[in-house]
């Protein structure tokens, strides 16, 4: 039996037919401590169909705070008090685009980015006393580039698999439901049966699909036909123990 291990490699070669790494980290971040998962990354990929991830970079605008005016001196001027409030800049954008007209959506699959605003980070990184080495500390790098890039993979699997179908996918899957609650109409409402018609006409009509699909390889199954949302909570739980970026210091202390 072949076990499907977690292949790392140092972040420059973080390059595959699949994922394209367009990442420029500030020259005082040590690259080569910093470690990506390929087989972790292609996997969740796999199950959110995605079928080619670019992950690039921005230096971008950073989290501001707003100071709150509580006053005024005897001169009319202001003078502020406690910082209260903040202008917040994410981490990350993700995008999708699902290229071409397809039949089923089950064959579908979306093209993503995600891109990440370095100086966000490293501003998140300087603020937090935690982090030894501040802005030059690569398991604080590590920890963020993790994060960003696993909710971005995860984010835009969901999307895509609940709600990325076509005009066509839409009405098709309406018009499959719509037939199935005639049906349930037709010999009695119950719970049960609602269950068991939406699962077994779904894999029936997915082998269908699946029969007639031109490429098979690019077929995802699931239990329901459209929306795949068995498939978006696999992809979900999948990513909550997986590490896709981690530090070279904690590897070598054991730490994943």
């Amino acid at each position: 039996m072949i076990e499907n291990k977690d292949v790392f490699v140092p972040f420059e070669y973080a390059q595959t037919r699949r994922l394209r790494n367009a990442v420029t980290l500030p020259e005082y971040v040590n690259t080569e401590n910093i470690l990506v998962n390929l087989t972790g990354i292609h996997r969740l990929c796999n199950i959110g169909g995605i079928r080619h991830l670019r992950i690039q970079s921005i230096n971008g605008d950073v989290t501001k705070e707003i100071p709150t005016i509580v006053g005024f001196n005897q001169n009319g001027e202001a003078f502020a008090g406690k910082v209260n409030a903040k202008e917040s800049v994410p981490e990350y954008e993700s995008t999708s685009k699902t290229s071409g007209e397809v039949h089923y959506h089950a064959t579908s699959w979306t093209n993503t980015t995600i891109t990440l605003n370095t100086a966000e980070i490293s501003k998140r990184i300087a603020d937090n006393e935690n982090w030894e080495k501040g802005t030059r500390d690569t398991k604080a790098w590590s920890f963020h580039l993790n994060k960003d890039i696993k909710k971005g993979i995860t984010n835009e699997g969901i999307r895509h698999l609940t709600i990325g179908l076509n005009t066509s996918n839409w009405v098709n899957t309406a018009f499959q439901y719509g037939m199935m609650a005639v049906f349930e109409t037709m010999s009695g409402p119950t719970v049960e049966g609602a269950a068991f018609r939406v699962v077994f006409i779904s894999a029936l009509l997915n082998t269908l699909n699946f029969v007639m699909a031109h490429e098979k390889k690019d077929f995802r199954f699931s239990l329901f036909y459209g929306p795949q949302p068995d498939r978006a909570m696999w992809l979900y739980l999948n990513s909550i123990p997986l590490t896709l970026v981690k530090s070279e210091d904690n590897l070598q202390k054991g730490i994943v």
